[in-house]
């Protein structure tokens, strides 16, 4: 959802230095240049946040940064049930403080205390 173009070229520029379509350096992740203008947003180099792509890969890769906290969810799921081994009242705080967080509420989710059983989540 958050990349705007298919990373395929392992080129990142041609023979004439300019910047491979669907390449590390393809115009619509952004401006290279101080005189370029982004083909996604239409801002200068100077206002254009960059953007995302994303190559796609033959099987599913974990992210390394979460690699933990996925271990910890699996290790706190029923494997009969596939439900989480924590009580309902937990259970209902941790997807509250999820929620938050996938609304941007970063402080709101800090408010949200969860209890013993959810903190080993």
């Amino acid at each position: 959802a958050f990349s705007v173009k298919r990373i395929v070229s392992p080129l990142i520029f041609d023979n004439l230095k300019n910047a491979v379509l669907e390449g590390l350096y393809d115009p619509a992740l952004g401006p290279i240049d101080l005189r370029g203008c982004c083909s996604t947003c239409n801002l200068s180099q100077a206002y254009c946040p960059g953007h995302f792509g994303h190559i796609e890969l033959p099987l599913p890769v974990y992210n390394p940064l979460i690699f933990s906290t996925l271990y910890r969810l699996l290790k706190n799921t029923c494997f009969y049930c596939y439900h989480f081994r924590i009580g309902r009242e937990e259970m209902s705080k941790f997807v509250a403080k999820l929620e938050k967080l996938a609304d941007g509420d970063f402080v709101g989710s800090m408010s949200v205390s969860l209890g013993k059983g959810a903190g080993a989540l």
